[in-house]
């Protein structure tokens, strides 16, 4: 019986086909463009009537289908995951393939909306709205940190239109607009 395991694990002194190092780098950006599939299920699940599948069923998904890649290349090539430094950097790289494209997504969808409503300075609410909640479904009261962190958007923006305004490159006109957004904003919040 050890026998028969011996034969069927490769030694390490065996060494690793260049080809399978391409391929599991290959199989980890794949494994991002899946955690994009668990994003959208996530998205579909969540305005569904099963109250708490979103909850329970698409982070889990999500972050199951990251590092899927790196599932198979560990099955089909166990020799080319020599590091745990490699297989970490392999996960990172799942992990920025999905951040990268999800970014761009939401950010095509953000523009698509504000070019349809160029006028409207409340068009990225919803979507700022949304952000905030998602990002504060990973706290254990989600109503109290969303609340909290609602409260405290308007002092950020305001100081982050202050510090975009203090450019050097910054014409000098739509630095005025800054500041003046910046203190309406600011005095609205206190």
């Amino acid at each position: 019986m050890a026998q028969n395991l011996q034969t069927a694990v490769p030694s390490r002194s065996e060494r690793t086909p260049a080809y399978q190092y391409v391929l599991t780098i290959i199989l980890a950006i794949v494994g991002g463009f899946l955690g994009i599939l668990g994003a959208v299920i996530q998205e579909i699940q969540s305005t569904t009537t099963y109250i708490l599948l979103p909850f329970l069923g698409a982070p889990i998904i999500e972050e199951a289908l990251k590092p899927s890649g790196l599932y198979l290349a560990l099955l089909w090539w166990p020799r080319a995951l020599t590091s745990q430094l490699f297989t970490a950097m392999l996960c990172a790289l799942s992990g920025l393939v999905f951040g990268v494209i999800e970014g761009l997504i939401g950010l095509r969808v953000l523009l698509k909306l504000m070019s349809a409503n160029p006028d409207n300075p409340f068009a990225a609410e919803p979507f700022i709205g949304h952000f905030l909640w998602e990002y504060c479904g990973y706290f254990p009261d989600r109503d109290s940190a969303f609340r909290a962190i609602t409260l405290r958007v308007p002092f950020y923006m305001g100081i982050t239109l202050l510090r975009i305004a203090r450019n050097s490159w910054i014409d000098e006109t739509y630095r005025y607009r800054l500041i003046r957004e910046a203190k309406q904003i600011l005095a609205a919040s206190t």
